[in-house]
């Protein structure tokens, strides 16, 4: 799968919180809201990621916050 790819690659260059966040992204298309938010606040905690991919990822996790809002009502 595309994310699975996306992650590998991505931790084998060492860019940890962008494999974080391809974890995320596959967990919200297949709608794993509270793992998808588990990983992207591990990714935003890690050191180097450039400001536009944390701002990126903070949106994410506000969005998959109020997606598990949703799901609860």
């Amino acid at each position: 799968e595309t994310f699975e790819v996306k992650q590998e690659v991505a931790r084998l260059l060492g860019y940890t919180s962008l494999a974080y966040r391809a974890v995320a992204e596959r967990n919200i298309r297949t709608g794993q809201y509270k793992s998808a938010a588990i990983q992207l606040r591990q990714a935003i905690k890690l050191p180097g990621a450039n400001a536009i991919e944390l701002q990126e990822m903070q949106q994410m996790l506000k969005q998959v916050e109020k997606f598990q809002r949703l799901a609860r009502k």
